[in-house]
């Protein structure tokens, strides 16, 4: 039953934004996708950085420490909870 309450709620969200829009202006859309981009770019350069650092280190330890931290690192940067 829970389920099936979570899947009703996100299709109610999903179709509310799509009908009513998210509330920005056009200027507003297009800053976010600047800073969204810029955000990307940062993310690409610390991934290539960090598939660098594990070729020289190739210790299963070091190496999964750093792909659980830059996951985090990568998602914590692409939250939008604090875009508004």
């Amino acid at each position: 039953m829970y389920r099936l309450m979570v899947c009703f709620f996100a299709i109610y969200q999903f179709t509310r934004i799509r009908c009513h829009g998210d509330g920005l202006t056009e200027e507003q859309r297009e800053r976010k996708q600047v800073l969204l981009k810029q955000k990307i770019e940062i993310l690409k350069t610390l991934w290539i950085i960090t598939g660098l650092f594990m070729l020289l280190n190739p210790l299963p330890a070091i190496m999964i420490t750093t792909l659980l931290f830059m996951t985090f690192l990568s998602f914590s940067l692409l939250d939008e909870t604090s875009d508004q």
